[in-house]
């Protein structure tokens, strides 16, 4: 289990008249290492925040920590559990717990993480500003805490999916084989 503290905006994933929203940026922009309903997955977000040079070409100098979090509630199991109405685009994230402080951080002040503000660089916030203009400019820019109950979504086979993918290879084989024509010899 994990919560973010992060300062960004919302990106719906269902876009607007203004705004094309995650799914259509994917296809819009070809990218075909990108999941629209996981974007935390290392191969989609590299993919998606790499084509946001192509909005902005300074945008990995003003924001090179920008990041995309997702809600996601593992317990969670209705028909929209897998697809949150938003991911976050976000230049600043605090984690906790953070695994790589020493003593995890458990609690934390969020007044004191809000007063050091988002810590950019001095053309940061007008960067994000165009980003959040292009993705979602019905949007507010500000502080979101967000939870993630299982931030990498491992996909565990069970020893029955291993044998029944078993199954239908040799299954599929064996079709293959009589679908072949028998060579004539003269």
């Amino acid at each position: 289990m994990v919560v973010y503290v992060l300062h960004g905006f919302r990106w719906p994933r269902v876009g607007t008249l203004n705004a094309p929203g995650i799914r259509a940026h994917i296809v819009s922009y070809n990218l075909l290492d990108a999941a629209a309903e996981y974007l935390q997955e290392p191969g989609a977000s590299r993919a998606v925040l790499h084509s946001f040079k192509r909005i902005d070409p300074n945008i990995p100098y003003h924001l090179p920590g920008l990041r995309l979090i997702e809600p996601y509630d593992p317990d969670d199991i209705s028909d929209t559990a897998l697809s949150q109405p938003y991911a976050f685009v976000a230049a600043k994230v605090v984690t906790i717990p953070d695994d790589g402080q020493q003593g995890r951080m458990l609690s934390l002040n969020v007044s004191e993480i809000i007063e050091k503000g988002p810590e950019l660089s001095p053309g940061g916030p007008e960067a994000l500003r165009r980003l959040r203009d292009f993705l979602a400019p019905e949007e507010k820019i500000g502080w979101w805490v967000v939870y993630n109950g299982d931030p990498e979504r491992e996909f565990i086979r069970s020893e029955k999916a291993d044998e029944s993918t078993e199954d239908e290879n040799v299954e599929n084989e064996d079709s293959e084989e009589e679908e072949k024509p028998e060579e004539k010899t003269g």
